[in-house]
């Protein structure tokens, strides 16, 4: 028996040399020493008994990021790969005197599967630009069944990649203590967007030989909170000062991008409120309002960490979370209600005082207001003459 050629099936493609190749019988024995193919890919057995045999290629002395070809294509044997994946070519039978230079075994780029696991900070689901890539993720090549066949880790630019033989496999990852993996399949386009579900799996693809499947990626994010604290504003002034204290039992909603309720809390014996475990994205919160105060100025001073954040309503303004952000800004000063009035009477003695039985005139509208000369409220005394304009913020009337 002559066998020849690993990898040169057509004119102009080269052979492969130092593949490792075996002889075996029709029992599965291996007849002999193992041989290297030579310079130009060729090999052979001599001296063989007729019989029925087979040749296993070592797939494992490939060049590295080389598979073999699809087997038994088109119709002439001289020139067609006679190896499967695994290396193993079909049983043939060589007869007395015969040369058999038909067994021949074509290799190719190997397949890859990869791509990215990144940081989604903003958590759209999408890798947008300036995202990083997490480094140091494990990642698992599985089978069909489920069968973990190769495991890598993400390199520092979060980028991982497993060279394979034709076939279907499923890709997973292992969600880094600390993150969550964002939303899947958003949008149209599946090169930025994450294949994984909420248990870190990528799905199954799959392949041909020499087929590059870059599109296998991944996007997580650490949780965020928000909150920080509700105070008394003694002086009035819209930024927290020392000896302020925290106001206990307030109700503290947070919206979604919406404006839609997804939480409540009530402050705790120093003021302070927090809601946890949030993904990135738009927020904002709404303080309710508490009998006898009003909110104080907002957005006071240079620091956003000590002033007042919501308006006269007690909401503020929609911000952006980001991955891992713990933001602790958000506060509402409350000051105590101002009130105005008295009552309207009949001077009965024209003397400008109030004297002992003259009496309160009911029905007269009474306008208070501000020192814009702006309307600010009207009313009409009652109950003896008298009114009274409550719950008004500090200034000029």
């Amino acid at each position: 028996l002559d066998l020849r050629r690993a990898g040169a099936g057509r004119r102009g493609e080269a052979g492969v040399c130092n593949v490792k190749v075996s002889l075996f019988d029709a029992n599965g024995k291996q007849v002999g020493a193992s041989v290297n193919t030579d310079a130009n890919g060729n090999y052979q057995f001599t001296g063989l008994k007729p019989g029925s045999y087979s040749v296993v290629f070592d797939k494992a002395t490939l060049p590295e990021g080389m598979a073999f070809t699809s087997a038994n294509q088109g119709a002439n044997d001289a020139i067609d790969s006679d190896a499967n994946a695994a290396g193993q070519s079909h049983t043939f039978t060589l007869a007395s005197g015969q040369i058999d230079k038909t067994v021949d075994a074509g290799v190719v780029a190997a397949a890859t599967i990869g791509d990215r696991v990144w940081l989604d900070s903003n958590g759209n689901g999408l890798q947008d630009s300036g995202e990083a890539g997490k480094s140091g993720v494990s990642v698992e090549l599985r089978d069909n069944a489920g069968k973990v066949l190769k495991t890598t880790t993400t390199d520092a630019h979060g980028n991982y990649k497993f060279s394979v033989e034709a076939g279907t496999y499923a890709v997973a990852i292992k969600t880094p203590s600390g993150y969550t993996v964002t939303s899947q399949k958003v949008g149209a386009n599946n090169a930025i967007d994450s294949d994984a579900d909420a248990s870190g799996n990528l799905g199954s693809v799959t392949v041909t030989a020499g087929q590059n499947v870059t599109t296998m990626d991944a996007g997580i994010y650490q949780k965020s909170s928000v909150g920080d604290k509700v105070w008394f504003d003694s002086n009035g002034d819209g930024i927290q000062q020392s000896g302020e204290a925290g106001v206990k039992g307030v109700t503290v909603t947070l919206l979604n991008e919406k404006g839609a309720a997804i939480g409540t809390t009530v402050t705790d014996a120093s003021g302070l409120y927090s809601f946890n475990d949030l993904g990135p994205g738009k927020y904002s919160v709404k303080v309710a309002p508490v009998d006898g105060y009003l909110f104080t100025k907002q957005n006071q001073g240079y620091s956003d960490a000590l002033d007042s954040d919501v308006d006269s309503s007690g909401k503020g303004a929609q911000f952006s979370l980001a991955s891992g952000v713990n933001d602790k800004t958000h506060d509402a000063g409350l000051v105590k209600a101002a009130s105005i009035g008295d009552r309207v009477w009949e001077d009965s003695n024209y003397n400008g005082v109030q004297d002992k039985g003259e009496l309160g005139v009911d029905g007269v509208t009474v306008k208070l207001y501000d020192g814009n000369n702006v309307l600010k409220g009207t009313t009409v005394t009652h109950d003896g003459g008298h009114y009274l304009f409550d719950g008004l913020s500090g200034g000029s009337y």
